[in-house]
């Protein structure tokens, strides 16, 4: 009977500490403080904070980062194991033009005591930051409108890049340079632009 009433107040105090300390850890969370888009190199860099739990070697530690993203409407992708000294981290050989749903997990891990009703010597809780989206940079599309000029007096015409790019658009609202080769004067005849 004695042994029987250890039991059930081992299972209990296990109980309690499993409850304690994943309600402790539970609405811990680690926030992304910036994703952003690199250029035309078709990655994200996310950086974040300082995680708000009560870190407390060696019973509580942050143990690693993950981050899962995905294209709007995708499959998502899981980069698990990531040093929990970091504080950034760097998407890269993503589609352009697309927008990416991003989230970054802290796996805090809690020693729980040894116990014969413990089946791991720990647990690990995972605390979600919130979804980012980034938008990527979309490519200019580029539209090369023929052209007929006169020739001056002296034989020659120029054209300007913006002439022959005139129909070119930018998905992004993102200004467009404009540049030709060869850049002329040209003379008399057909030419093949660039």
């Amino acid at each position: 009977m004695k042994k029987l009433t250890l039991t059930r107040t081992m299972k209990k105090l296990a109980l309690l500490l499993f409850l304690i300390f994943s309600t402790e850890i539970g609405f811990s969370r680690t926030l992304i403080t910036s994703a952003t888009a690199n250029g035309a190199a078709n990655s994200i860099t996310i950086n974040w904070g300082e995680t708000d739990v009560s870190i407390n070697p060696p019973s509580v530690t942050l143990n690693r980062y993950q981050i899962k993203y995905k294209p709007v409407g995708g499959i998502e992708t899981t980069i698990d194991n990531i040093s929990s000294s970091l504080r950034t981290y760097t998407l890269t050989g993503l589609a352009s033009g697309q927008t990416y749903e991003i989230e970054l997990i802290e796996v805090i891990r809690v020693i729980l005591p040894p116990s014969p009703f413990n089946v791991l010597p720990y647990m690990d809780s995972q605390s979600g930051s919130g979804v980012s989206t980034v938008a990527l940079n979309a490519p200019p599309i580029a539209v090369c409108t023929p052209l007929t000029v006169s020739v001056g007096a002296n034989c020659l015409a120029t054209v300007t890049a913006e002439q022959i790019g005139a129909g070119s658009s930018d998905p992004n609202g993102d200004a467009i340079t404009y540049s030709i080769t060869p850049t002329g004067p040209f003379g008399v005849g057909v030419y093949n632009i660039s």
